[in-house]
């Protein structure tokens, strides 16, 4: 029989590896696949129909894992290399089902060469899917597609103020939690931007006009990415074009991930290496995926 030491021990490991579930599952949206006959069918049909259902859900998830992740390096290196983000669109393709089909199937039986997709298909063999997908399965590979666009709007839908709050506590942490706060309404909110400025300004700044400029800069710069350049322009209107919104929301996206990674490479002068790398990790530990990444597990009943 283990000992009380060993008893603790093994306690503690199974809570940190519960602990480390949810975090792992946040990098993935999981679909599970649940063949609920399976059981109830006779032999000796049964184990060829186990083999093409395990075929398919194997082929399908490699698939569209590849899919999601070519995607996300499309949408991050596209402004790799780009001083002022806001200047880059990003395509109007990209959020359409056809082009995610190209992802899938390639561009090599494709009515038209997509060249976004064969540009990376060529230059990163990683994000090409090179097993066998079983003939006549097409529509399963389509249909996919179009949950996987269902996905990704509903993720860049949902998840603006959820990242934003995320990236911003972390890249301002001279800002006070009012002011932190301050920036956040003045970039998601219809209300004007300058007035969330002064109420903090008055409360909470009076010693600091630096900080109050830091404030106005930071709801600037996120809200002319965001593709509302001027101070009179309002979120609420912006997502009446829900493609316009869609694209230039996956684009503040890349911004906000882009600052969490460029901005640990930044150390001050006066920080210790121990309080950087701890500043670098605390950061890295903030980034998310700029689009939804799949997997696909079975279960077989």
């Amino acid at each position: 029989m283990p000992s009380k030491e060993e008893q603790e021990k093994t306690k503690k490991q199974m809570q940190g590896a519960r602990r480390q579930r949810p975090q792992e599952r946040r990098q993935y949206d999981e679909m599970v696949v649940e063949a609920a006959l399976f059981k109830h069918i006779k032999d000796p049909n049964k184990e060829k129909l186990g083999d093409a259902i395990r075929n398919r859900v194997d082929s399908y998830s490699k698939t569209i894992l590849k899919t999601s992740s070519g995607l996300m390096h499309m949408a991050t290196e596209m402004y790799r290399d780009v001083t002022d983000i806001k200047t880059v669109e990003v395509p109007d393709e990209i959020l359409e089902k056809t082009f995610v089909c190209h992802l899938i199937f390639g561009t090599g039986e494709a009515r038209s060469e997509n060249v976004l997709v064969h540009t990376l298909h060529e230059n990163f063999t990683e994000f090409r899917f090179e097993g066998t997908r079983c003939k006549g399965d097409s529509n399963i590979y389509i249909h996919g597609a179009m949950m996987y666009i269902t996905n990704l709007k509903n993720h860049l839908t949902m998840n603006l103020e959820r990242f934003m709050r995320r990236a911003v506590f972390a890249l301002y942490p001279g800002i006070s939690r009012k002011g932190i706060w301050a920036i956040i309404n003045g970039i998601t909110n219809d209300r004007k931007h300058e007035d969330e400025v002064e109420f903090v300004h008055k409360k909470a700044l009076r010693r600091s006009t630096n900080k109050a400029a830091a404030i106005r800069a930071a709801i600037r710069e996120h809200r002319a990415v965001l593709g509302l350049a001027n101070p009179t322009d309002k979120i609420s209107e912006l997502k009446k074009d829900k493609e316009r919104y869609n694209r230039l929301v996956l684009r503040c996206f890349v911004f906000l991930d882009r600052k969490l990674e460029v901005k640990p490479e930044m150390k001050l002068s006066e920080e210790k290496n121990e309080e950087w790398e701890r500043r670098k990790a605390f950061l890295m530990g903030k980034r998310f995926n700029v689009v939804p990444m799949c997997t696909i597990n079975s279960h077989f009943l």
